[in-house]
């Protein structure tokens, strides 16, 4: 078997990424999902006649308390209770078919990129075109395209003209060369 000297690849781009989820919250809503199995019993929540209102509108209370000052609820904080619930209202959304299980996210990173860029008054990556050249160039140098600073569209690094020429500074995914598009 030939292994490459290259970087690994791993195909988990349409996959969640659970690493983004603020665990010490998750952690909290675990504290209040313990807290009622003792309470009630383990999977309660489940059983719960109109559970998509009533769990709305626990939500609601608990958030209105913690808006008017109220921090807990007997042991559990009024916020990790809303969402709790919030949790449970989409469990039944996904349960019932009403909202979808996964999500096409395909071109989202870069209609918010071009939406970023615009915001801050950078240039749009559809100023670099097919066939121009890039050079590699070091990170740590501001790159600009008529005095304003852009990202690449193949990598959403930072890219700059110089002397009629587009510049990215990525050396890991743009080989010397052309722009791709």
């Amino acid at each position: 078997m030939e292994v490459s000297d290259g970087p690994g690849m791993k195909f988990d781009g349409d996959k969640p990424r659970l690493e983004l989820l603020p665990w010490d919250a998750v952690e909290q809503v675990a504290w209040v999902l313990t807290y009622g199995a003792a309470k009630y019993t383990e999977g309660n929540w489940m059983k719960v006649e109109n559970g998509l209102q009533r769990y709305l509108g626990s939500a609601m209370r608990h958030l209105s308390a913690h808006q008017q000052g109220e921090v807990m609820d007997d042991v559990t904080p009024h916020v990790a209770n809303a969402a709790s619930c919030c949790l449970f209202i989409l469990h039944l959304l996904l349960k019932e078919g009403k909202i979808p299980r996964k999500y096409d996210l395909a071109g989202v990173r870069e209609r918010f990129a071009a939406e970023r860029a615009k915001a801050l008054g950078m240039a749009t990556v559809s100023e670099i075109k097919p066939g121009d050249q890039i050079t590699i160039a070091p990170a740590e140098t501001s790159y600009l395209i008529d005095g304003k600073p852009i990202r690449c569209g193949g990598c959403h690094c930072w890219v700059m003209l110089e002397s009629g020429r587009k510049v990215c500074d990525c050396n890991r995914r743009h080989p010397m060369g052309s722009y791709d598009g």
